[in-house]
């Protein structure tokens, strides 16, 4: 049984080709620049596939002129997103619920009250989510620590 069966007693069809992931959680293949493709650098087969039904994305949201059914123009709310695909939460790789950090207790607990707050919109319907934050993180240069600094490493044999 998947966790998305588990948390909420529905049974979702995913893809379970190269790639797929322990517990019906797979990795979004389409999203995938390279390695999505056959044999002969051709197309994968993709007819198991299953596109994802639940997307996050980013962006800001915005006021912009559009002509109203008058002739007038309006000022309506939108939404800039970032280009390229946003999150497929229905498809994310998860961690496993059986660990003891409550770090990843409160990662599961936040996609399980945004899928639950997801599943019961409208098709096709969108909503901004105020209190959500998108943190942007640039990779540090790698450190190396001698050993004699390291405080982990032990003998474990004497």
């Amino acid at each position: 049984m998947s966790r998305f069966e588990q948390d909420y007693g529905a049974s979702r069809p995913t893809y379970q080709g190269r790639g797929a992931q322990p517990g019906g959680i797979t990795q979004n293949r389409r999203a995938m620049p390279f390695g999505n493709r056959g044999h002969n650098g051709g197309p994968a087969m993709e007819d198991n596939f299953v596109p994802a039904d639940i997307w996050m994305n980013v962006g800001i949201p915005l006021q912009v002129q559009r002509p109203g059914p008058d002739g007038q123009s309006e000022t309506v709310e939108d939404f800039l997103s970032l280009p390229g695909r946003g999150i497929a939460l229905d498809q994310l790789k998860l961690p496993s619920a059986a660990s003891n950090s409550p770090y990843v207790q409160a990662q599961l607990d936040l996609w399980r009250q945004l899928m639950e707050h997801a599943t019961q919109m409208a098709p096709g319907e969108t909503e901004v989510v105020l209190n959500l934050r998108v943190q942007l993180r640039k990779v540090a240069t790698e450190t190396s620590v001698a050993p004699a600094d390291n405080a982990y490493l032990v003998k474990a044999f004497a």
